[in-house]
Order: structure tokens, then C-alpha cells, then sequence
């Protein structure tokens, strides 16, 4: 059976060429079409609110008492109680707070893709007949609203986050201290 098989060679020669095809380009990622006022970093991996300055002057009040501790007080007791410990808690729990605020600070709050309305019709759609439908989901009636801003049926438990002019899904609150959104999501890190 194996002489019966064209060679490697023939087979790749026997196969038509279109030296005028270009490649095609990739496919736009989701965040691409989020327009609000966020701060997208590393091909969407890094999403900060619009309040940017807010995160660091947190990080400021956490890592200039956390150095006057580390300065002043735990020499005291390493040099009168050999009480190495405080100074491990001290560092561990230092950590512990400036990577969790900074994860919270920086993750993906559940952004909502906008409706993508073509260019011709945008200027000339102002949104459905109803701005509430009601959906029936495992028998259950669910209600989802219309955000006008964002040209899209919300979800249950998500809201339009006026700072960040996007929907968020599953959202609590805007935060001040990290400038960020704090969803369901990433309240287990917060």
C-alpha cells in the first residue's frame, strides 16, 4: 500500500498557491470595545479605573507607616525582646495588604461589552420601544433594564457606573481609595 501513495514532495507541489491573498487581521479583543473612562494595560490583562492617582495615594498610606514601623519600632523589640516574630507578622501582613489592594486595583471589574450599533443607524436609534424586559430564566421572571449610555439590555444586578461610564456586572460599589469599581467578583481579594 505504501507504493501505491504519491511521495511527500508530489502532494505539496500539487497544491495551488495564491501569492496575492494577505492575511487577515486578528480578531479585536473584547476590551477594544469598552469606550468608557477605564485604563486599559497588557492586551486588557491590567484594567484600572479613571481615578489612578487614588490607588497610589492608598499605596502611600500603607508603605510609609508600614517603613516607620519597620524604622523605629521593631529594632526596639529585637534589641530588648529577641522578638524576631514582629517583625515577620509585620512584613507578611505588609505584603499581604499592598498585593490584595493592588489586585482589587487592577482586575477586571465585569465590564459589559457595548451594543455596536453601525455608523449609518447610531445617530438615528434611540433604543428599544420598552426599556425593561421581562425574561424567563429556569422559571423564574427576571427583569433586565436598558442602559442608554451603553446601547445594551443590562443584566440582573448590574448598574452603569457613572465614573467609569461603563455597565458593570454584578456591581457594589465605586471605591475612592482604589479608584475602581469593587464587583462580587473580586470582593473575596478586596
Amino acid at each position: 500500500m505504501a507504493d501505491t501513495l504519491p511521495p511527500l514532495s508530489a502532494l505539496n507541489h500539487s497544491l495551488p498557491v495564491d501569492t496575492n491573498t494577505t492575511l487577515s487581521t486578528p480578531p479585536k479583543r473584547a476590551y477594544h470595545s469598552w469606550q468608557g473612562n477605564n485604563t486599559i494595560c497588557c492586551n486588557g490583562r491590567i484594567i484600572g479605573g479613571p481615578q489612578k492617582n487614588n490607588y497610589f495615594w492608598t499605596l502611600l498610606l500603607i508603605v510609609v507607616p508600614s517603613v516607620l514601623f519597620t524604622a523605629v519600632v521593631c529594632p526596639h523589640y529585637i534589641e530588648h525582646y529577641h522578638a524576631y516574630y514582629v517583625v515577620i507578622v509585620h512584613l507578611l501582613l505588609c505584603t499581604l495588604s499592598i498585593v490584595s489592594l493592588t489586585m482589587t486595583a487592577f482586575s477586571d471589574p465585569g465590564i459589559i461589552p457595548r451594543g455596536i450599533l453601525p455608523p449609518s443607524s447610531a445617530s438615528s436609534y434611540h433604543g428599544p420601544a420598552h426599556l425593561r424586559q421581562r425574561l424567563c430564566i429556569s422559571g423564574q421572571l427576571i427583569d433586565i433594564k436598558w442602559c442608554n449610555t451603553c446601547k445594551v439590555f443590562r443584566p440582573p444586578r448590574s448598574f452603569h457606573c457613572y465614573i467609569c461610564n461603563n455597565c458593570i456586572e454584578r456591581f457594589d460599589h465605586h471605591c475612592p481609595w482604589i479608584g475602581n469599581r469593587l464587583v462580587c467578583a473580586i470582593i473575596c481579594v478586596f
